[in-house]
C-alpha cells in the first residue's frame, strides 16, 4: 500500500528533472547571444615551435640569397643555443645569457641586410632571430631576468640591465606582467586571424591586478610585438655583448604595438614588423571562466556585477563605440566582431573599444541604469575625457536585450515609466532615502548628452514570443534576483499598500518577464522620445534557411525588430543566434562608422 504513495513525490521529480533539464536549455540555446555550451577559440602557445626551429638551425646551414654583407658567426651562434637548451632543460638561469648572446648574433645577420631587405630576405633572415629572442623571453621570465625595469643578463661576469623602449601603447611599462608567446589560434569559423609577417616575436601581453579596478578587468591581454636590436647612442651606456664589436651602439628591447606600428622605429617601410591582433582575443576566450548562465540565475555571485571594461586606457581623440551584450550572454560574444573590426587600419586608428558587462537576468531598467552609472563615471574620470570632444560622439552597439539597454541611454522617461508602476509620486511613496534614490535612478532618466550613434542588431522592441512561451517561462522561474534588490521590494511594497501595481507586487520582474509581447513597459519605451541629436539604426536577422509563419531571425520577428524612427535599416539572412557575427552585419558597421568620419572630417573644414 505503501508504493501509490511513492509513485506520485517520483513522477513529480522525474517531472521537475525533465521540465529543467529540456526546457532550460533550450531556453538558453534561443535566448543566447553566443555559444555558451563549447568554446571556438583555440589557444596554442608558440613556445614549442619556436625550440624546434632551433633545433632545425643548429644542424641546417645558413641560405642566404641577396644579402648585403656576409657575417660570420652562424656556427658559433648554433653551439651557443644548443648549449642553452642543455642548460635549460636542467633548470640552470645561465641559460638566459646564452639565448642572450645568440639573439645578439642573430640580430646581425639580420641587420647586415641593409637599409632595403627584399621581403623573402627579411622574413628568411628572421626565422632564427626570433626562435632565439622567444627562448630568450620565455626563459627570461622564467627565471626572473625580466621586469618592468628592463631584461637582466650577464655579459662577461657582468651584470648588464637592457632597457625597455615601448612604441605605439596606451599602456605604461608597468603593465607589461607577464609575456605569452603567440603559437596557433583561431577565433571561430567566422573570424580571420589578423596576423602580418616580418621581424620581431609576436606576443600576448597580459596585464594583472590582484585588486578590483574601474574599466579593467582583473587579467587584460593586448597584442606586443618584441624586438632585441641595436640602435645608434650617444648619450646612453655602453652594453658590450658578446658578438657586438661596435663602441656607439646600445642594446635595447624593444616592444611594439601592432594595432599603431606597421616598422621598426627608424627605419623604412621594408623592415616590416611582425604582429598578431588575432591572439588577445583567442586567449581571452579560451582561457576566462566567465558563465552567463550562472550569472543569469545567481546574479549575487562575484563574478555578475555591471562594469564597463575597456579594451585600452582612454585615449583622448578617439572616439569610444561601446558593446552590450544580450540575455544568458557576455562581452565575449563580441570577440569575433571586434576582431574584424580592429583589423581596420582606420578602425584602430579612430576608435577605442569599451564593452558592459552585467547579469543579464536582472530587469534590463536596472541595467540601463547601471550602464549609465558607469558611462557616465568614464568620461568623468577618464583623464583628458571630460573636455575631449571625440568622447561625445560615442557610439553604443546593442545585440538583442543589450539593445534596450542602449536604447534607455538616448531616451528620456519623464514619468511614464513610473505611472506604469505605481499610482503615487515617487516623493510621496514611504520608503528610505537609499531606496528612493535607487528607485529614481531606475525609473527617472535623461538622455546621455555624449552618445550620437546607437546600433540594435536583433533587437526585439516589441518583445519576443519566446518570453511568453514555456521555455521563457521555465527561464523566469529559474532566475533569482540579488538579494539587496528582493529586500528592497519587499521593503517599498510591505511600506506602500495598494501603490504598486500586481505584476510589481508579486516579485521582482526577471528580463524574461519584461520581454513579452505587449507588456507595458516595452509599449511605454517605444513611445518615449529619442534625443533628436542620435542617429539609430537597425540589423534585423531574416532566417532565409528555414522560413517560418512569422518572419525574422527565430527569436526577434521582423514587426519587434524594427523601428519606425532610423536613419538605416538592414536586413540580414541569419538566425539570432549567430547575426552579430555575420559578414554583413560587419559591413554595415563599418559603413554606419565611415560615414560618421567621413561627417566629423567634412565638419572640421566646413566654414
Amino acid at each position: 500500500m505503501s508504493l501509490p504513495c511513492r509513485v506520485g513525490p517520483m513522477r513529480r521529480t522525474l517531472r521537475f528533472r525533465l521540465i529543467f533539464g529540456v526546457l532550460f536549455p533550450a531556453s538558453v540555446a534561443f535566448f543566447s547571444g553566443c555559444k555558451l555550451c563549447e568554446k571556438s577559440a583555440v589557444w596554442n602557445s608558440g613556445e614549442c615551435r619556436y625550440g624546434e626551429r632551433l633545433q632545425v638551425a643548429s644542424v641546417a646551414p645558413c641560405v642566404r640569397t641577396t644579402v648585403c654583407r656576409p657575417v660570420e658567426g652562424d656556427t658559433a651562434a648554433a653551439e651557443l643555443t644548443t648549449r642553452a637548451a642543455v642548460l635549460e632543460a636542467a633548470c640552470d638561469p645561465a641559460c638566459v645569457d646564452l639565448y642572450f648572446a645568440a639573439t645578439c648574433r642573430q640580430w646581425r645577420h639580420v641587420e647586415s641586410l641593409g637599409e632595403y631587405p627584399t621581403h623573402d630576405d627579411l622574413l628568411h633572415e628572421s626565422r632564427t632571430y626570433q626562435a632565439c629572442l622567444a627562448k630568450l623571453l620565455v626563459t627570461a621570465q622564467r627565471f626572473g631576468r625580466f621586469d618592468t625595469l628592463g631584461l637582466r643578463v650577464f655579459v662577461r661576469d657582468q651584470p648588464v640591465v637592457v632597457p625597455i623602449s615601448l612604441h605605439g601603447f596606451a599602456w605604461t611599462a608597468e603593465d607589461f606582467n607577464a609575456l605569452e608567446l603567440v603559437g596557433e589560434n583561431r577565433l571561430g569559423k567566422h573570424a580571420q586571424a589578423v596576423r602580418t609577417e616580418g621581424v620581431g616575436v609576436p606576443l600576448v601581453v597580459l596585464r594583472k591586478r590582484p585588486e578590483e579596478e574601474e574599466f579593467h578587468r582583473h587579467i587584460q591581454p593586448f597584442a606586443a610585438t618584441a624586438v632585441l636590436r641595436t640602435r645608434r647612442s650617444t648619450d646612453a651606456p655602453i652594453v658590450a655583448a658578446e658578438g657586438l664589436e661596435t663602441i656607439d651602439e646600445e642594446l635595447v628591447l624593444e616592444f611594439y604595438n601592432p594595432a599603431h606600428c606597421t616598422h621598426l622605429a627608424g627605419m623604412n617601410q621594408r623592415w616590416a614588423l611582425a604582429g598578431d591582433l588575432t591572439a588577445p582575443f583567442a586567449w581571452g576566450v579560451s582561457t576566462t571562466k566567465n558563465d552567463p548562465v550562472t550569472q543569469f540565475l545567481r546574479p549575487d555571485g562575484a563574478d555578475a556585477r555591471a562594469q564597463l571594461v575597456m579594451l585600452e586606457p582612454y585615449q583622448r581623440g578617439k572616439i569610444p563605440i561601446v558593446f552590450v551584450h544580450g540575455l544568458l550572454s557576455d562581452p565575449l560574444t563580441w570577440v569575433t566582431l571586434g576582431n574584424a573590426l580592429r583589423a581596420q587600419p582606420w578602425f584602430r586608428e579612430r576608435y577605442q573599444v569599451w564593452a558592459f558587462r552585467y547579469p543579464s537576468g536582472v530587469p534590463f531598467l536596472v541595467s540601463a541604469a547601471a550602464l549609465r552609472r558607469e558611462l557616465n563615471a568614464a568620461i568623468a574620470i577618464s583623464p583628458g575625457a571630460a573636455d575631449d570632444p571625440t568622447a561625445r560622439q560615442m557610439v553604443l552597439v546593442g545585440h538583442s536585450m543589450g539593445g534596450l539597454v542602449s536604447k534607455l541611454q538616448v531616451t528620456e522617461s519623464g514619468t511614464d515609466l513610473w505611472d506604469l508602476v505605481a499610482n503615487r509620486p515617487l516623493d510621496e511613496i514611504q520608503a528610505d532615502p537609499a531606496d528612493r534614490e535607487q528607485l529614481r535612478e531606475v525609473f527617472f532618466f535623461k538622455p546621455l548628452p555624449f552618445v550620437r550613434k546607437v546600433v540594435f542588431i536583433g533587437t526585439p522592441h516589441r518583445g519576443s514570443s519566446l518570453a511568453s512561451r514555456g521555455i521563457g517561462r521555465v527561464s523566469s522561474w529559474a532566475a533569482k534576483s540579488t538579494s539587496t534588490a528582493d529586500e528592497r521590494h519587499r521593503r517599498v511594497v510591505a511600506a506602500n499598500p495598494g501603490v504598486f501595481v500586481p505584476w510589481i507586487t508579486r516579485k521582482v520582474p526577471t528580463s524574461v518577464d519584461l520581454l513579452e509581447p505587449g507588456h507595458p513597459l516595452l509599449v511605454a519605451m517605444e513611445h518615449m522620445s529619442v534625443d533628436p541629436c542620435v542617429e539609430l539604426h537597425s540589423i534585423i536577422g531574416v532566417d532565409d534557411v528555414k522560413p517560418c509563419a512569422v518572419p525574422g531571425d527565430r527569436v526577434v520577428s521582423l514587426k519587434s525588430a524594427s523601428l519606425p524612427r532610423v536613419v538605416s535599416e538592414k536586413l540580414v539572412a541569419e538566425t539570432h543566434e549567430g547575426l552579430h557575427e555575420a559578414a554583413t552585419t560587419q559591413m554595415e558597421i563599418e559603413r554606419i562608422l565611415e560615414r560618421q568620419l567621413r561627417d566629423l572630417d567634412g565638419a572640421r573644414v566646413s566654414p
